[in-house]
């Protein structure tokens, strides 16, 4: 059979069966099943045979590792050590630093055009190209212009780049596909959007030969993909969609970056942004523009180079990890990450992979009440705060709670509510399902082996000084990488959309997380420790002494299985009245914590997160009632007088009042409802003549007239609305100020009655 005879249109095998299972995997995800093969490792062809290659830089160290993570997984159960021993070259095999080249384009925007244009139509001419590349290329393709002339190269354009110049574009373009066929890897920032898109469409405008074009391009799918484009030789990796990925940012690079742009993400992540300038594009000397072009190529290389190339081999692990080819695995989100390792795990050991309603059939579950709608069950037990000011504040946390879970109570589709009477009896305490004692389900032994290898191997050799950097950077790669899949398995689990959803194990999850965590408040109130706040994984205690903590935790690894450790101390803590909203203050370190308040949130204007950071720098230096009693009186005179200054010229920017919201669709999509940042767009359109496009970032400001919103670049200092913005102020202040005991109206000037007395 063909991959169209199983899925195609017509008279295909899917569509006459009633029921067909396994019928909706990719060709080639197949055959990578089928084989064993994992994208991500060396392998040869050899007598027309797939051979993998063992490959060490340095063989004794693996034979080390190979020999210490033996020996932990020593005591496991049969499944666990198996999948172990299986997946060992996946963190052994070493990480080659494959040949790759960064690509930017610039194309000749006219006057009555803002930010990208459109490539499928591709009709302006492209003037610059950059390549970048790790043998050492440093390289600008310029087109010449009339009007335009060269002096000498930019004071930071590097001695060993090249400028190349071209009289004819499509000779430009032509050399450009040359040098892209010699590269196995190309990289991009937003390429499938715009660089190689519209490349490609400007090559078949310009009618180049379609032989010539190295590029190959699909309809995009997801949120903020338009088009996918591929190499017919090599592979292109599109950063843009890595960093992008809510896992990626979230739990690789702990939210360093709070934009996906390339200035954004580059300053978070290497400490220098793109060339700023203030000339159109268009507008730049060749001097300039080959500066600026370069500049963004280097930018694109280097975020896979720095930190020991750090984002390379997160990738490589990851597609190592998911069994994902690497073209896949950068575009496509966590949910099908973790749904390939699964369906993979099925093939290997030669299980029918069962379709959704087949496990709901069997499976029906349902014993918990969701508190949030849309959620088919309960989720985490949140124990409400103790608003107010807290000091010396342990915070205990269960590493990996979920995960732990899963594997130390076996919750797999296929164990959950086993068919084996013997079974019946082994009831978990906290859900009214049985749980297979005969074999270790998929589910617990995945996740379980990622969640072991990471914690008690990868992540304390990360950050073992007496391990050389080099191999100390890897380590930390491995663990961020397997910290991505952990953090994110649970979720995906609890998600409908997941093809081996099953609702008894994503209660039986939740279940046993609520009443560890309800057992845990009991057994430290009945130590005498107060618990003032608690958050799905983790309790709050109140100044609680070293041998009651060392109590709590040996009683949690004898009665729940779980580790329960101490994970951070506060010096002070304020609690709001809000769950998930709280600022603390680290012990020694004066790191500030900040969960859920509006006034960090990125679409917060510039203004109110500078009022919010001199409010930060003063609780730092808190830790007592004394200096907080002092302190308190000088935030109060701090968003006071922010207060009196809104709107006024002399105290804040006009751009400290903006707004800055992305177009998440075609402008002309927004139907029924339309939002401030869309009317912004409308007037950019209508006063400028630019086009807005999907992806945009809209700046604006709250304005007094009727359309309630202005385009940052047309509003003046009169346009502001003073009134919105001091409600805003209150909104995003107001749940810190809160837990600090400061009302709004003390704010304002009315002070409390009690304050009499």
């Amino acid at each position: 059979t063909t991959p169209t005879d199983i899925g195609g249109r017509g008279n295909n095998i899917r569509n006459i069966l009633d029921k067909a299972w396994e019928a909706k995997i990719r060709y080639h995800l197949n055959y990578i099943y089928d084989r064993g093969l994992i994208p991500g490792l060396l392998y040869k062809i050899e007598d027309g045979e797939i051979k993998k290659i063992q490959y060490q830089e340095d063989p004794e160290s693996a034979q080390q590792i190979t020999d210490e993570l033996q020996e932990l997984f020593e005591g496991e159960e049969p499944e666990i050590q198996n999948f172990s021993k299986e997946n060992l070259s996946v963190f052994l095999t070493s990480i080659p630093d494959v040949k790759r080249m960064a690509i930017d384009i610039e194309v000749n925007l006219g006057p009555n055009q803002v930010n990208i244009p459109n490539p499928r139509l591709a009709k302006q001419a492209v003037i610059s190209i950059s390549f970048v590349a790790n043998d050492g290329l440093k390289l600008v393709y310029m087109l010449e212009r009339s009007g335009y002339g060269y002096k000498k190269n930019y004071t930071n354009f590097p001695d060993d780049g090249k400028i190349v110049y071209f009289r004819s574009e499509k000779n430009l373009l032509k050399e450009t596909f040359r040098l892209m066929w010699e590269y196995p890897i190309v990289l991009t920032f937003n390429g499938d959007n715009f660089d190689l898109n519209y490349l490609f469409h400007r090559a078949n405008k310009l009618k180049i030969k379609k032989d010539l074009n190295p590029i190959i391009t699909r309809r995009g799918y997801g949120i903020m993909s338009n088009a996918e484009c591929y190499l017919r030789k090599g592979i292109h990796i599109d950063l843009f969609n890595f960093f992008f990925n809510r896992s990626i940012a979230g739990y690789a690079f702990s939210g360093a970056y709070e934009r996906n742009s390339l200035d954004a993400i580059s300053n978070a992540l290497l400490e220098e942004g793109k060339y700023q300038h203030e000339e159109e594009i268009h507008d730049m000397e060749y001097d300039i523009l080959s500066w600026y072009n370069l500049k963004d190529s280097l930018l694109t290389l280097e975020l896979t180079q720095f930190n020991n190339s750090l984002v390379w081999n997160l990738m490589i692990l990851l597609c190592r990890i998911t069994k994902l080819p690497i073209s896949e695995l950068i575009r496509y989100q966590i949910s099908t990450w973790n749904q390939n390792i699964f369906f993979y795990e099925h093939r290997k050991k030669n299980y029918l992979i069962p379709r959704r309603e087949d496990i709901e059939e069997i499976k029906s579950g349902g014993y918990s009440k969701a508190t949030i709608d849309g959620k088919g069950f309960k989720g985490a037990y949140v124990i409400p705060p103790v608003p107010g000011i807290h000091f010396d504040v342990v915070v205990m946390d269960f590493s990996s709670l979920y995960p732990t879970i899963i594997k130390e109570y076996n919750l797999s589709y296929e164990t959950v509510q086993c068919p084996h009477d013997d079974c019946l009896d082994n009831m978990p305490k906290g859900i009214p399902y049985h749980v297979c004692t005969h074999k270790m389900g998929i589910f617990a032994y995945v996740v379980g082996f990622f969640r072991e290898i990471r914690v008690k191997y990868f992540k304390p050799k990360a950050f073992d000084k007496s391990i050389p950097k080099k191999q100390r950077d890897y380590f930390n790669t491995i663990q961020q990488a397997l910290k991505v899949f952990i953090n994110s398995a649970y979720g995906v689990f609890g998600s409908r959309n997941f093809p081996l959803y099953c609702l008894p194990v994503a209660e039986s999850t939740t279940g046993i997380g609520r009443y560890s965590i309800k057992a845990t408040i009991e057994k430290a109130e009945s130590i005498g420790v107060r618990v003032l706040y608690g958050d799905s994984d983790s309790v709050f205690l109140d100044n609680p002494t070293a041998s009651q903590l060392e109590e709590i935790s040996r009683w949690s690894r004898e009665n729940l299985d779980l580790d329960l450790e101490e994970e951070k101390t506060y010096q002070f803590l304020a609690l709001s009245k809000r769950k998930k909203n709280y600022i603390g203050i680290f012990k020694d370190s004066k790191y500030v914590d900040i969960k859920g308040l509006l006034a960090k949130k990125k679409n917060t204007p510039d203004f109110i997160k500078k009022i919010f950071a001199n409010v930060v720098e003063i609780l730092k230096d808190i830790t007592n009632e004394e200096e907080f009693k002092k302190a308190r009186k000088e935030i109060v005179e701090i968003v006071r007088n922010s207060l009196r200054k809104i709107g006024k010229e002399d105290a804040f920017d006009l751009e400290d009042y903006a707004i800055n919201i992305t177009m998440t669709k075609p402008i002309d999509k927004y139907n029924k409802v339309m939002p401030q940042h869309v009317r912004a767009a409308k007037q950019i359109e209508r006063t400028t003549g630019k086009t807005v496009q999907k992806g945009d970032i809209i700046r604006f400001i709250k304005s007094r007239d009727s359309a309630g919103a202005k385009a940052l670049e047309l509003a003046k200092f009169q346009d502001i609305d003073t009134k919105k913005y001091k409600s805003l102020l209150k909104s995003a202040l107001k749940q810190v100020l809160d837990a600090l005991g400061i009302s709004w109206q003390e704010i304002k000037g009315m002070r409390k009655m009690d304050s009499f007395f």
